[in-house]
């Protein structure tokens, strides 16, 4: 994203920069909420997952011990 970098010659110039910085600026957020409702959803999956691979780790582990490796 490339906001106006550059001096505006008229007010109209400017207001035309602004508001083009904006829109931008707008669709940056919406990007960015994005992302971090993918990061929450992928954060509760995990969250979800772990007692899961905890438990089949735990179950692996007494089965090894069981089988005297």
């Amino acid at each position: 994203m490339k906001l106006t970098d550059h001096r505006p010659q008229t007010e109209t110039e400017a207001i035309m920069y602004l508001e083009d910085d904006v829109r931008q600026l707008k669709k940056r957020i919406i990007e960015l909420e994005v992302i971090l409702d993918d990061t929450k959803i992928f954060l509760k999956t995990i969250g979800t997952l772990k007692p899961l691979v905890v438990d089949n780790c735990k179950k692996l582990i007494k089965k090894i011990e069981n089988a005297g490796i």
